[in-house]
């Protein structure tokens, strides 16, 4: 269990540390929600999508 301190300091180090994206679907996209929360990893998995997409679009304009 954690302390009173601990959740300040976990909330504190995500207040300056950390940044969030939030991503809402439509009940038309519930088939992309239910196929990214079906991951292990979802935030891993979006931010692989992300890495892969700046490396093809990085590859495009070099070549």
């Amino acid at each position: 269990m954690e302390t009173e301190a601990q959740k300040n300091a976990t909330k504190k180090y995500r207040r300056e540390k950390m940044k969030g994206l939030s991503i809402r679907f439509s009940e038309r996209e519930s088939d992309l929600l239910e196929f990214v929360k079906a991951k292990p990893n979802t935030a891993g998995y979006v931010k692989d999508l992300i890495r892969q997409a700046m490396e093809r679009e990085r590859d495009a304009e070099e070549g």
